[in-house]
């Protein structure tokens, strides 16, 4: 099993890693508009591995609520918040140069339960003991 490359958890974000990346230095240099839809297509396309009923507002335009669910989604290789693909899609959020060369070579690959089950295992905390 493999670690999950833990990738749009910006430190703006409610649900972003107090020591990740900035959003605001994600789109300083914007992705080309010609990637931008292609690489938020593939985000919004990977497996649900955590399913949430939570969703995100824009916390570049607080005005814009509920614009993303924050369900966790993995291509088997990353992991990211439902709502990366929007910050792609409309402010040309950066994303890793691998995960970029894996959206740009076509749709995230299908997993299946127990890929899912494993990775899951990776990503969760394990369930307490009975006591």
């Amino acid at each position: 099993m493999t670690d999950l490359d833990r990738v749009g958890f910006f430190r703006e974000l409610p649900h972003g890693d107090a020591d990740g990346p900035e959003l605001t230095e994600a789109i300083a240099e914007p992705l080309p508009a010609d990637q931008r839809e292609v690489v938020a297509n593939y985000l919004d396309r990977g497996s649900v591995l955590v399913a949430t009923t939570g969703t995100a507002d824009d916390v570049l335009s607080p005005d814009r609520r509920a614009v993303a669910d924050i369900s966790m989604h993995t291509d088997g290789t990353a992991l990211w918040p439902g709502d990366l693909g929007y910050y792609v899609r409309n402010y040309g959020a950066r994303v890793p140069k691998a995960l970029l060369d894996r959206a740009m070579a076509g749709p995230p690959p299908p997993l299946t339960d127990d890929e899912l089950a494993g990775l899951a295992d990776e990503f969760l905390p394990p369930p307490p003991e009975d006591t």
